[in-house]
Parts: C-alpha cells; sequence; structure tokens
C-alpha cells in the first residue's frame, strides 16, 4: 500500500500559494488545512474559497491522503469577507461558494474539523461538511446572516444535516452564537478540549484510526448517508445486501480477513515514519 509522498503535499500547496493556507503533512496519511489570515479571524476571500475547493477536489482523487484536517490559525473562521468581492458577480460568488461546500463534503477521506475561537457563517458550513469537529470550551458558533440581512442558504444543507431541522432553524431565525458546550449537546461537535495546545494530540489519534481503515471501504461508506429517510423496504434491503457482496469480494475485504485470521495488521496499515 503506498504512502503519501512529497510530491503530493508539492502538488497542494502550489494549489494554495498566494491565499493564506498552511499545509501540514500529518503521519503517512493525512494532510492538515490551516486558514492563516488571523487578522481577519480567517474570513474566506475569494481566492481563497476557490484555492480551497481546488485542493479539496484534488485530495479526493488522491487514495494515499486518508485523513483531512481542517484548523484555522486562532479563530476557525469568521464566514466570507464581505470587503472582498474579488469583481466577480454575486451568482458566481455565491457559486463558487456552494462548490467550495460541496468539494469538501464529497471527500471519501475521514474529515475532521479543529474549532477554536469562532466558526460562522460559512466557517459553520464547513464544520457542519466534515464528518466530525473537536472544538475547544471557547469555541463559538453561529450563522449570523439574518442579522445582516443575509439568509444561510447555502450552507443550510450541511447544517440541517449535521444537527436537525430543529437546532438548525432555530440557529437560521436567531443569528445568535452558541457556545461550545451547547454545541457538544446538539451533536455539532463530538468533542471538547481545554484549549488549542491540545489540537496535536487529538490530530495523534486521528492519524493512528486513519492508519487503521481501508481507504476503498472508506471511500465506500459514503453511499450509505444516502439511505436516511428511505423507509425499511425490499428495494432497501436489497440495495444493502448487493453492497455487502460486493465489497466481499473486493481485494480490501479479501486482505483484511486474512489478516485477521493471521493475527497480524492488513496491508494498509501504514507505518508512521515521518
Amino acid at each position: 500500500m503506498p504512502q503519501m509522498d512529497d510530491c503530493t503535499l508539492s502538488l497542494l500547496r502550489r494549489m494554495a500559494a498566494g491565499c493564506p493556507i498552511e499545509l501540514i503533512e500529518l503521519g503517512s496519511c493525512g494532510v492538515r488545512i490551516t486558514l492563516n489570515r488571523p487578522e481577519k479571524r480567517n474570513a474566506l476571500g475569494p481566492d481563497t474559497v476557490e484555492a480551497l475547493t481546488r485542493i479539496f477536489q484534488a485530495v479526493a482523487s488522491i487514495p494515499t491522503i486518508r485523513l483531512i484536517v481542517l484548523r484555522g490559525e486562532g479563530d476557525f473562521c469568521a464566514g466570507v469577507d464581505l470587503s472582498s468581492s474579488g469583481g466577480g458577480s454575486v451568482q458566481d460568488t455565491v457559486q463558487r461558494l456552494a462548490e467550495l461546500f460541496k468539494a469538501l463534503a464529497s471527500m471519501p477521506q475521514l474529515r475532521v474539523a479543529l474549532v477554536d475561537g469562532l466558526a460562522l457563517g460559512a466557517g459553520l458550513g464547513m464544520v457542519a461538511a466534515c464528518d466530525t469537529a473537536i472544538a475547544t470550551f471557547d469555541a463559538q458558533f453561529g450563522t449570523p446572516e439574518v442579522r445582516r440581512g443575509l439568509i444561510p442558504s447555502v450552507i443550510s444543507p450541511y447544517i440541517l444535516a449535521a444537527v436537525g431541522v430543529r437546532v438548525a432553524g432555530r440557529l437560521f431565525s436567531a443569528g445568535a452564537l452558541i457556545d461550545a458546550r451547547k454545541a457538544l449537546a446538539v451533536h455539532l461537535v463530538e468533542a471538547l478540549v481545554d484549549d488549542a495546545g491540545a489540537f496535536a494530540s487529538e490530530e495523534e489519534k486521528l492519524v493512528e484510526q486513519a492508519l487503521l481503515v481501508a481507504p476503498e471501504a472508506l471511500a465506500e461508506t459514503r453511499i450509505l448517508s444516502l439511505f436516511a429517510g428511505r423507509p425499511i423496504s425490499n428495494d432497501l434491503i436489497s440495495e444493502t445486501v448487493a453492497m455487502t457482496v460486493f465489497r466481499m469480494a473486493s481485494h480490501e475485504a479479501r486482505e483484511g480477513l486474512r489478516a485477521f485470521r493471521d493475527k497480524r495488521r492488513p496491508s494498509w496499515v501504514l507505518p508512521q515514519d515521518k
């Protein structure tokens, strides 16, 4: 099983060139993407939106990457930089934002947001588009758009999926912030840590977990979310049976079962040598 090489990281860094985005390799299978515009609370300008979208789309096709961690230097992300339009039309600006969230949510890798400070608007949208999030006790979340005469429509599908209709509706209509404890209670985040200094150990745990999962099986689990809300019918049961049979015939499943019988690690468990 190949490991992520320096060329992969170099390619992603070239996509971020000129933007306040830093990329760091995590172990042998992960990448940390850090927004580094603390003076603007990591508000997203047009160039950053496009660069992040390109990076997410590229990572989605790189099987050696199994884990993506999103962070911010200082605050996580205070939303869109309303002072910078990039010269495009409103339609173009909003469409690019929609493509950003779709690209993030569509990635087959495990996606984790590590949140300190503010996660507002588009920042909250990125948190919700990840698989899970870990936050500091000082983190705050919200969609203040309605207080500016706007609506959080582009990010709404991801927030609705993350916390449900009742909680999302309250966030959208009040425009108020919720603290980290409330975010934990409504399952917007999975765990709380004392401060951003604890994120390093959380990343180590995430890398250890990512090393154990089969990359192709991980990607296929994304299909399972499409079953949400569907009635348990014969058609649905047939689909789940077909998926299981197909996966059991895969090379990963054969290797995984052999490794289990032989009491060894499967071939996709990579050494952490970097």
